[in-house]
């Protein structure tokens, strides 16, 4: 089914029984994926190698790609290393005298152990301390953990390697015709509840092992998918 929506692009998986599902889920993959991609381009975001996110069919966040940096210092520009450590753990929240200990024990340029949060970042920076130097990169994150992890697939290097991180690989990057946000038929609540339910019937450690869906009988769009043994 297409349809233009300000000139966007809306397409939905639909299956032709409109059935539950006992099916191996990567044969309906590409069937059960819906996507809402397009509109304009944010500035920098294929260019800086940020994904666009995928949400499930109510606008839950699935997949988005969370903004992380590492800290390094150099320290031959640094005077005071106990002042400098202090500074660095106001504004990251990091325990001082583990701060103090890595400057002390390490001559040139040293990595901080650890990585920071947007707003941790934006506070170190802020502080401009000496000889502080913040690399910033992009890693993808799944808020709901294993939920969905068949449906959804997963990414190495930025690209994706199964599921919808695969399908919409090339929207999801920014790269393809019609790039943008994706929007899929999964219903993350109804995944969940199939999920909890598939996995009492599955013993740990036993031999069973057991898939099934659940489609919407309206227009045939794929709300769940899921096995047991989950995705580990």
């Amino acid at each position: 089914m297409n349809s233009r929506d300000r000139g966007r692009r809306h397409r939905h998986g639909r299956n032709p029984g409109g059935l539950w599902l006992a099916a191996a889920v990567s044969l309906v993959c590409l069937f059960a994926l819906g996507a809402f991609g397009g509109g304009g381009r944010p500035a920098g975001a294929a260019a800086t190698g940020r994904r666009y996110a995928l949400f499930d069919r109510n606008m839950e966040v699935a997949a988005v790609d969370v903004e992380l940096a590492s800290v390094s210092v150099d320290l031959r520009k640094v005077v005071d290393p106990e002042g400098l450590a202090a500074g660095i753990a106001r504004a990251t929240g990091w325990d001082p005298g583990r701060v103090a200990a890595v400057l002390g024990r390490a001559g040139g340029r040293v990595r901080l152990p650890g990585l920071l949060g947007p707003e941790a970042a934006t506070a170190l920076r802020a502080a401009a301390l000496p000889g502080v130097e913040l690399e910033f990169f992009h890693r993808r994150y799944y808020p709901n953990g294993s939920l969905a992890a068949h449906f959804l697939g997963f990414t190495v290097c930025g690209r994706g390697l199964s599921g919808a991180e695969a399908v919409f690989d090339r929207e999801l990057s920014g790269f393809g015709d019609d790039w943008g946000n994706v929007v899929l038929t999964l219903d993350l609540e109804v995944q969940r509840r199939l999920e909890e339910g598939l996995a009492r019937l599955v013993a740990p450690g036993g031999d069973a092992r057991v898939v099934a869906g659940v489609v919407d009988v309206r227009d045939g769009a794929v709300l769940a998918m899921a096995g047991a043994p989950s995705f580990d």
